[in-house]
C-alpha cells in the first residue's frame, strides 16, 4: 500500500495533527482525503519523494572492500 502525505490548506484553522505533514496508508483505489480525520479542516495531498531501492548488492562483496584497501571485513 502506498503512503500518502497530506497537509492543511489553511494552517490557521487546523489542528496540530494536520498543520504539519501527516501520512496516510491507503490503497491506490481509495479516494483522496479532503478533510483532516481529527478536526475536519480542509487538507491537500503533498507530492513527496519516492523510496527507490537500487542495485547495490555488489557493494557488499569482498572484492569491493579489498579494492579500497580494507584487509579485515
Amino acid at each position: 500500500m502506498p503512503i500518502y502525505e497530506y497537509t492543511a490548506t489553511q494552517p490557521s484553522t487546523s489542528c496540530p495533527h494536520c498543520v504539519g505533514c501527516f501520512e496516510d496508508f491507503a490503497r491506490i483505489s481509495d479516494p483522496e482525503l479532503t478533510q483532516c480525520p481529527q478536526c475536519g479542516a480542509a487538507i491537500k495531498r503533498v507530492i513527496s519523494v519516492a523510496s527507490v531501492i537500487g542495485g547495490s548488492a555488489h557493494v557488499l562483496q569482498e572484492s569491493h572492500f579489498s579494492k579500497r584497501g580494507f584487509t579485515q571485513y
